[in-house]
């Protein structure tokens, strides 16, 4: 039976399915609202396999559950994962997107990957090539720096997520596009530089929201690698080899 895979984020839910060439696929999106329309989707998809889901808001995975009328799913938490795999002091606080995330890049490369997945917040995270978690940064994500200017200090305008051609900033929008995006890539620039110290044969691999925005500002500087379906690709190989 084919499997359907879903996460459940800090903005709310994803829900994907493999195909048969292994390509992926997003059946269906949903904010923190959506719980019910999510599960019924998932209900009416018969004869498919339990869906896996990995969560990260127990209010939101407590609320998809109580819509799903009994049916069973296999959840993938944090005390899933194998001690040896996990080289972190604290792994009941760790969020298990984040090792997911890194195992999805490790499949497709197995190498020591480092995953910047650029949500909500904004992960970079490393595991290395005997698939151990060592792990990373948490630091907000490039969509919370411009929510909080725009909240914080409404008098300025509201700006693209691009850095300016010409520097210094020669108007309020292109200085206000170097301190929001240009302050947001500097500090990531600044950590993948500390990771590739010692890990200089790492892969890096971009997700997430934003992560078409780092694609095109990284490229020319680093070897980046950019894909959508690194947590649903970790949650397929854990369910697989751990489940």
């Amino acid at each position: 039976m084919e499997r359907i895979y879903l996460d459940i984020g800090n903005s709310g839910f994803k829900l994907f399915k493999r195909n048969t060439d292994r390509k992926w696929t997003l059946l269906q999106k949903g904010g923190d609202e959506d719980a019910g329309q999510i599960a019924e989707y998932v209900l009416s998809l018969n004869g498919e396999a339990d869906p896996i889901v990995c969560s990260v808001r127990e209010d939101l995975l407590q609320k998809f559950q109580s819509k799903l009328n009994g049916r069973s799913i296999e959840i993938i938490r944090t005390s899933s994962i194998p001690a040896k795999l996990l080289d972190y002091e604290t792994p009941e606080t760790l969020g298990v997107d984040r090792f997911l995330a890194c195992l999805g890049a490790f499949s497709l490369s197995s190498s020591d990957v480092i995953v910047v997945d650029a949500g909500s917040a904004c992960t970079i995270d490393l595991m290395t090539s005997d698939t151990v978690f060592r792990g990373g940064v948490i630091m907000p994500g490039l969509g919370i720096l411009h929510n909080s200017v725009r909240n914080q200090l409404p008098e300025l305008p509201n700006v693209e997520r691009q850095i300016p051609a010409r520097w210094p900033g020669k108007t309020t929008v292109k200085s206000l596009e170097w301190g929001i995006n240009g302050a947001f890539l500097f500090s990531l620039k600044g950590f993948l530089k500390k990771y590739m110290e010692e890990y200089s044969e790492a892969e890096i691999w971009l997700t997430g929201g934003d992560s078409e925005f780092l694609f095109q500002s990284l490229r020319e500087e680093y070897s980046v690698q950019r894909n959508s379906y690194l947590l649903p690709e970790g949650m397929a190989l854990f369910s697989e080899n751990y489940g």
